[in-house]
């Protein structure tokens, strides 16, 4: 949203088999992320269904996919992007970093707009 379009775009599919499916969509993360190593993720391979992927180094995704967002920004990005759960940060920790308490400040709740039903 902040770059007025998806970070990570895939097609949805809603047949797991078609190659835009479930390996389409690890494809877009790990061209986004790169993959995940036994460094970022030890018990990854425990997983049910864990196939090892081609090893790819994750981008600077400040120069590929988020040109000109702040340091904040994507600081606080690289955190909620962690593949281990373990390392990821929740939704709690996320509001106290300091993407959430630079300016511009949010816009006040009363001045959001709402969507009558």
């Amino acid at each position: 949203m902040m770059m007025r379009r998806p970070f990570m775009p895939t097609k949805p599919y809603p047949n797991a088999t078609h190659p835009e499916g479930d390996d389409g969509q690890l494809k877009t993360i790990f061209d986004t992320l790169g993959t995940p190593t036994a460094e970022d993720w030890p018990d990854m391979n425990l997983l049910p269904k864990y196939r090892e992927a081609p090893a790819k180094a994750p981008p600077d995704l400040s120069r590929t996919h988020l040109v000109g967002i702040g340091e904040d920004a994507l600081a606080l990005l690289n955190r909620l992007m962690q593949y281990n759960p373990e390392k990821r940060i929740d939704a709690a920790t996320a509001l106290s970093e300091d993407y959430f308490q630079s300016s511009p400040s949010p816009t006040p709740r009363l001045d959001l707009p709402f969507l009558c039903s």
